[in-house]
């Protein structure tokens, strides 16, 4: 994969979705993971969780909405890497959109269990 100059990081093979036939299939990250990480950052932001939607073929991500007094947020998390993002609207995919530092709870991680 050729890197981009500008990119803030190049993102491994399939993490988009795409592979070869031979590739291996990726792990998968284990949805009580994301679902403890959203509800510990949407307390931590004095929020509230609402709709959950695990991830259909051929997205890569599970979304979910947050209300955060000041607004509902989405919240994407990636099926395969440690990933989150944050964005204004659920859609079906993105390639820009994404919102930076969102009500300083984007840092939350679920404690180890």
């Amino acid at each position: 994969m050729a890197a981009d100059k500008d990119a803030a990081f190049v993102l491994p093979r399939g993490a988009t979705g795409f592979l070869r036939p031979k590739d291996r299939p990726l792990p998968e990250v284990d949805r009580r993971t994301f679902r403890t990480a959203l509800y510990e950052a949407a307390r931590a932001a004095d929020g509230r969780v609402g709709e959950i939607e695990e991830r259909t073929y051929p997205r890569t991500f599970h979304a979910a909405t947050v209300d955060v007094g000041t607004g509902e947020c989405v919240v994407l998390w990636h099926a395969h890497h440690p990933w989150i993002a944050f964005v204004e609207e659920r859609r079906e995919w993105y390639a820009d959109g994404f919102l930076t530092g969102t009500e300083g709870w984007a840092h939350i991680r679920p404690a180890a269990g």
